[in-house]
């Protein structure tokens, strides 16, 4: 049952609240990577294309947390899915924010080069 809600994007310290909802017990803790591990990109894109009619809690089975993309962008729809959770949102100051997601996860996808990413660019344009 999903306990934590990571509300924050990346490059706001995710990777850290991960490792440290983990220690504290609240995981597995899902996120990108554990998206890629699991091959589950085409239903989390279903899933942002139409978050009314998504399985939340299929999605989020069998873990503890979540932070991150693709779930810190359905926040609100997991907090309904699973209103017993709490939610944390990382926050950093906006421009450093954008020098490091230009120098790091934006880098590589910027010329929609990613396999990975690529069901989600579609879900992503209506956000």
């Amino acid at each position: 049952e999903l306990q934590v809600i990571g509300a924050g994007c990346g490059r706001t310290g995710t990777t850290s609240l991960s490792m440290a909802l983990e220690r504290l017990g609240f995981g597995p803790c899902h996120s990108m990577a554990a998206v890629a591990k699991m091959v589950r990109e085409r239903p989390w894109a279903r899933a942002l294309e139409e978050p009314e009619r998504a399985d939340w809690r299929g999605l989020l089975s069998g873990f503890g947390c979540s932070v991150d993309f693709p779930a810190s962008v359905a926040y609100q729809w997991l907090l309904a899915s699973f209103p017993d959770a709490k939610v944390i949102l990382t926050v950093r100051d906006p421009h450093d924010w954008a020098r490091s997601v230009a120098t790091t996860i934006w880098s590589e996808y910027s010329a929609e080069r990613s396999a990975l990413l690529a069901p989600f660019r579609s879900a992503a344009r209506r956000l």
